[in-house]
């Protein structure tokens, strides 16, 4: 449904939307208040919005809300009534759905209906008391009880009589047929082993045996904790809430929105840009941020604030909104969080009990800034910001349980600088600040127990230069700092355990040395430096359990010789060399201990192609040394393997004469299954 902010704040409509906003938010030059005071299906609201699959479900009051949802219950202390024992149920209530036309509802009671005390209302609102043995013989009766409208129930058997009284007016009476035996049940707000039921708020709950008060409880007291799912009640046994589904049973702390995190959004647009501040209240937390909106741009609210996309974060329960065109102060932020928490929004120290906040407010594409809260349970911490394109700055939150980061931060491309995070419990670093161009240099962080930092980094390319950190857990370095394009050097971190470098320095075209880093359990150097055009040399790196070298130098333009490393294992050579075109060394011996496992398909395709600088004395240490190799053009690599479909060995170079001991290795190869191609010719 589309809401305009400026028709909703001009002088004729903006007393109605904002009325209920007292005076800590009256000092806010308010753009808009979104307030939903119906319930149901069919919730229309006081900012006139029409109905649409995109609307959340409003729900009205506080107390213990049960919805229509199967497996949603509460469950109190066990109860036994003797025969012909006299007992009296007390329930404060608001039915918010009576469901299908077959659909029942047992606010509170015990055991099935057949055999326990309680009674049912049904969809058409009439109402059925049962109670023991003479559960069976009591049929449904008029209630007079409508949707929404908040009533008290008392239900029961006065020793004589099977009795309803709804407001204190009697609707229904019945002599109950004698009884033997007693029943002994826990108390049940909601039966569980019904499939059709709910649709009630319940805001007080009592049950007399005989002359004792056996159960006594105020759902709406601020001694149950919003989210509670295990309290105490007043007369001291605990109850026990069972949630399912995601429109669950829960704790209402006061009239509020329903997100499903699946497509529940309002739609609106503003006539004037703002930059300004957003206050988000909900059942799980409270916070404000900055906001900027462009003028005459759709956007969509969520539980979460302004974001892109409904479907992420732990954000549903909505108390309010509030949107400002300037930024507010620090005290303004406060007595307005203030005015929602006495509204049934839980504090801003509530996300200190948050354990996983993964996706909380991922798509939040137009906050500016975020605020301190609390973040010490957080572990799951994964995608949390992620698209936070308007981000400029980030606070020093309290991280030091995380272990997940994984996407964290990615594509926050308007971030500047980043705090001293503590981050000494990550394993995943997967994607953090992967598209962070515009982090110009980054902390210190403690990454010691990190194992994956897949892409961590790629991408910000403003980054012009990389701290110390500590890595040696990492496994994964694959795009780590894939397309950093403005660093110029690199540090020698611990990479001792990296398994897997593919593309981790890929197109880092600013560096122009490179330090002599431990590669030795590095099984893959699959792009590793490629297209890393400002290198002028390279380190004699340890690759002896790498078997893929694609395109790992390729583009190289800087290099001018190359060391003797170890690439007995290599099982792939494609494009290593290729286009590094004033490459003129190739040391001797390069392939001599070459003895792979097996040989992929174009295993030399295009390996030192557009490489003109290279010298005849190059090309001949390259080829004889794979003829000392013995290894064959198969796919074994050996004798009597068979033929690679593309078995050249690709070879360009500066077009100087070549020598006999190269004649001789080319027709060495040529009968080990391998075809020679120099400068375009096949020889």
């Amino acid at each position: 449904m589309a809401l305009n902010l400026s028709t909703l704040t001009s002088p004729t409509t903006s007393s109605d939307v904002i009325a209920d906003i007292e005076n800590p938010a009256d000092s806010s030059d308010l753009v808009v208040t979104l307030k939903n005071l119906a319930t149901g299906s069919g919730a229309t609201t006081n900012a006139t919005q029409t109905v649409s699959a995109a609307q959340g479900t409003a729900l009205q009051g506080k107390g213990l809300y049960i919805p229509n949802v199967s497996n949603n219950y509460a469950t109190g202390p066990s109860v036994t009534i003797g025969a012909n024992e006299t007992w009296e149920g007390e329930v404060d209530m608001m039915v918010t759905d009576f469901g299908p036309s077959s659909n029942y509802l047992l606010p509170m009671g015990g055991g099935e209906w057949s055999s326990g005390f309680g009674f049912l209302f049904y969809s058409d609102g009439t109402i059925r008391p049962f109670g023991k043995s003479f559960a069976p013989f009591l049929g449904p009766q008029p209630s007079g009880v409508t949707l929404g409208t908040a009533f008290n129930v008392k239900y029961g058997f006065d020793g004589t009589n099977l009795y309803v009284d709804i407001d204190n007016v009697s609707v229904f009476t019945s002599t109950a047929p004698s009884q033997s035996g007693s029943i002994t049940h826990p108390l049940e707000l909601n039966q569980q082993t019904l499939t059709q039921q709910g649709g009630y708020m319940i805001q007080k709950a009592k049950l007399t045996v005989g002359s004792s008060v056996v159960f006594d409880c105020d759902f709406t007291s601020n001694n149950i904790p919003t989210g509670a799912t295990s309290f105490t009640a007043d007369s001291g046994q605990v109850v026990t809430i069972n949630q399912s589904g995601d429109d669950f049973a829960r704790i209402s702390k006061g009239s509020h929105l329903i997100m499903d995190l699946v497509d529940d959004e309002y739609e609106f647009t503003t006539d004037a840009a703002i930059d300004g501040t957003i206050v988000v209240a909900t059942t799980e937390g409270t916070y404000s941020a900055g906001i900027s909106l462009d003028a005459s741009t759709q956007y969509d609210l969520q539980a979460r604030g302004v974001a892109a996309s409904p479907q992420y974060g732990f954000l549903k329960n909505v108390i309010g909104y509030l949107i400002t065109p300037s930024q507010l102060s620090d005290s303004e932020i406060t007595n307005i969080e203030a005015y929602f928490v006495d509204k049934g929004a839980a504090a801003r120290s509530a996300f200190g009990s948050v354990t996983a906040f993964n996706g909380a407010w991922r798509d939040c594409e137009s906050l500016t800034s975020f605020p301190a809260i609390d973040t010490s349970s957080g572990t799951n911490f994964f995608a949390a910001w992620y698209h936070g394109y308007s981000l400029t700055s980030f606070p020093l939150l309290d991280t030091s349980s995380g272990t997940n980061f994984s996407y964290s931060w990615d594509a926050c491309n308007s971030l500047t600088s980043f705090p001293l995070l503590d981050t000494s419990s990550g394993e995943s670093f997967t994607n953090t600040w992967a598209g962070c161009t515009s982090l110009t240099s980054f902390p210190l962080i403690d990454t010691s127990s990190g194992t994956s930092f897949s892409n961590a980094w790629k991408n910000c390319n403003s980054l012009t230069s990389f701290p110390l950190l500590n890595t040696s857990s990492g496994t994964n370095f694959n795009s780590t700092w894939r397309d950093c394009t403005s660093l110029t050097s690199f540090p020698l971190i611990n990479t001792s355990s990296g398994s897997n470098l593919t593309a981790a320095w890929q197109s880092c075209t600013s560096l122009s040395s490179f330090p002599l880093i431990d590669t030795s359990a590095a099984t893959t150097l699959n792009r590793t430096w490629s297209t890393c055009s400002s290198l002028t040399s390279f380190p004699a790196i340890n690759a002896s359990l790498s078997t893929d070298f694609f395109q790992t130098w390729n583009g190289c333009v800087s290099l001018t010789s190359f060391p003797l490393i170890d690439v007995s294992l290599g099982q792939r050579f494609s494009f290593t060399w290729q286009k590094c075109t004033n490459l003129t060394t190739f040391p001797a011996g390069f392939f001599d201990s070459w003895s792979p496992t097996s040989l992929f398909n174009a295993v030399f395709q295009e390996a030192w192609g557009q490489c003109t600088s290279l010298t005849p004395q190059s090309v001949e240490n390259i080829l004889t040394s794979l003829d000392t190799s013995g290894v064959y053009g198969t796919n074994t690599g050996a004798s009597g393997g068979t033929q690679l479909a593309y078995n050249i060995i690709d070879i360009d170079y500066d077009g100087g004469t070549l020598s006999s001991a190269t004649t001789t290795a080319i027709t060495d190869l040529k009968a080990k299954n391998w075809a020679i191609k120099i400068n375009n010719v096949t020889q």
